[in-house]
């Protein structure tokens, strides 16, 4: 019967939940096993990534990634104590509005980045690498440390009893109003690209590089919104973090800006901004239009 299994499969969660390490701090009890949660997830994409050698679904894997270990976050502390699981609306609404906001903008991203995978068959990142399993599997796990530098403030809070949580206040406003001009920044960015590239396969224009809206304040600003927006939820986080003894110490909130940190050093100095520039520089390079455009467009920060 349907309530037989149902009970076969909460003794199945309970006892594997019973391996997980145990401390006597019960936040830091379910953070622990959260922040290992991206590993195993990514650990499951990349093995038949790796054995049909695509790359269609990696990105799709990492937002998925986000949205299970934020959603295992608000029930985890329950499962664990053995508790029935709260309503969604139950919970506090400092919890839902960051796990919200870091969902909308991981399903919004996975989406694009998924879309743009099966148009073109692949991502061209990984046409040497997916045929190595070491280093494709090296990918998978720099996805799941990605996950859990990003979503470490929120699911610090999630863990925390709603009764520990103070009311929501203007710090949280602040957070939130940033998050959602970094958000609308970089959706605006992004759809007047996707504007641009149509109206080229239209042959509407003859641009080789877009330079028009957004993009003729920032050569990046699709990296600059995204910067923003998680400046917004850390500034959300930090507060709250600060201000819970009984379960981190008062320097933890200064962690929050850790994922703002991250994503700023990913997209700089890693794999955004220098290896657009570069694939630029290849294609534009000393073509007077474009060292002009280069030259009167900041790199990342907008000009006003």
């Amino acid at each position: 019967s349907i309530s037989q299994s149902s009970r076969t499969m909460s003794g199945i969660i309970t006892s594997a939940l019973n391996l997980l390490p145990k401390f006597s701090n019960p936040a830091i009890n379910n953070l622990i096993p959260l922040l290992g949660l991206p590993y195993l997830i990514q650990a499951g994409a990349a093995i038949p990534s790796i054995l049909f050698q695509t790359d269609i679904y990696y990105d799709l894997s990492g937002s998925l990634t986000f949205l299970a270990t934020a959603a295992a976050s608000l029930y985890l502390p329950a499962l664990r104590a053995g508790t029935p699981l709260p309503s969604l609306f139950s919970l506090h609404p400092r919890k839902l509005i960051l796990t919200g906001m870091m969902g909308f903008w991981t399903a919004r991203l996975g989406y694009t980045l998924y879309k743009r995978a099966v148009k073109a068959g692949g991502d061209s990142r990984f046409d040497e690498m997916k045929k190595q399993p070491v280093k494709f599997a090296g990918a998978f796990f720099v996805q799941a440390t990605w996950v859990a530098v990003m979503a470490a403030p929120i699911l610090a809070l999630n863990v925390v009893p709603c009764a520990a949580l103070g009311a929501l206040n203007w710090i949280d406003a602040l957070g939130a109003a940033i998050w959602l001009g970094g958000i609308g920044f970089e959706m605006v960015a992004d759809n007047q690209k996707a504007q641009w590239k149509k109206e080229k396969d239209e042959k509407k224009h003859h641009e080789d590089f877009i330079q028009r809206g957004l993009w003729a304040k920032s050569r990046h600003p699709n990296y600059f919104g995204e910067i923003v927006l998680w400046n917004g939820i850390a500034i959300m986080a930090s507060h709250s973090l600060a201000s819970l003894p009984a379960f981190y110490p008062s320097w933890a909130g200064a962690l929050a800006f850790a994922s703002p940190a991250f994503i700023t050093l990913l997209l700089t100095k890693v794999s955004g901004i220098p290896i657009q520039e570069k694939a630029n520089d290849k294609k534009f390079g000393g073509r007077k239009d474009y060292e002009e455009y280069k030259k009167n467009t900041p790199v990342l920060i907008p000009k006003l």
